[in-house]
């Protein structure tokens, strides 16, 4: 099996990595994982096609390794990445885990070689009423309570602009970051302990984001809504 989990969101690839490798090999002494921005490209071939203790399959997670050789002899690497070699390597058995939160999607040279069996999968933090729901259960979790509406102002007073919806333009886009909300959702918690989290407790120990007006300001003049941009 081969899985792919890339970014934006390092929470949410750390996670699907963290639930396949479980469920693969669920004991974890199968389990192998290397640190791609410095392996051999060779290691990981290795590792990935070689049989597993006591004759069960193996995991190999590997980090990092796409944004390295995403392109085959990337600049800085005397080694090639031979993708189609390494995907035909591995037995059925064995599980190969490409992770990479700094990806944002599956560079071309991984994505023509994948099989059609793999399993691809883009880390995109949840928004909107998502995202408010996540943090309510991210409370719960931590022995507290959060109620949408303050939950909201959490997320508006991190992220102002791109909490609720993705802008058009990319290039503008400051996703929400799960770990970052995770921290301060936890942090709140402890300081309303025993009681749910408020807005005076929002107030007193969340920085506000940053709210980026100068670039709402771009996207709005340059698409043509002129009474948007000057406001």
């Amino acid at each position: 099996m081969i899985a792919v989990f890339v970014g934006p969101d390092a929470a949410m690839v750390r996670d699907a990595t963290r639930r396949l490798a479980a469920e693969r090999d669920p004991s974890g002494d199968s389990t192998t994982t290397f640190d791609g921005r410095t392996t051999t490209f060779g290691d990981v071939l290795t590792s990935a096609a070689s049989a597993g203790f006591f004759g069960s399959g193996r995991v190999v997670i590997v980090q990092d390794l796409l944004a390295r050789f995403g392109k085959a002899g990337s600049a800085g690497s005397k080694e090639s990445a031979d993708w189609g070699g390494l995907f035909a390597a591995i037995p059925p058995e064995n599980t190969l885990i490409l992770a990479d939160a700094s990806l944002a999607s599956v560079p071309a040279a991984v994505k023509k070689n994948l099989p059609q069996d793999a399993r691809v999968e883009t880390g995109a933090p949840p928004r909107g009423e998502a995202l408010v729901q996540w943090l309510a259960n991210v409370a719960k979790a931590a022995g507290s309570r959060l109620d949408p509406e303050t939950a909201r102002l959490l997320a508006a007073k991190l992220y102002p602009q791109t909490w609720a919806n993705q802008p058009n333009n990319p290039a503008f886009d400051r996703p929400p970051d799960l770990d970052t909300l995770r921290n301060e959702v936890e942090k709140l918690a402890l300081a309303a302990h025993p009681d749910p989290i408020t807005r005076d407790h929002i107030s007193a120990l969340i920085a506000a984001g940053d709210d980026d007006r100068i670039f709402r300001f771009i996207e709005a003049a340059s698409a043509g809504r002129l009474k948007e941009a000057i406001v």
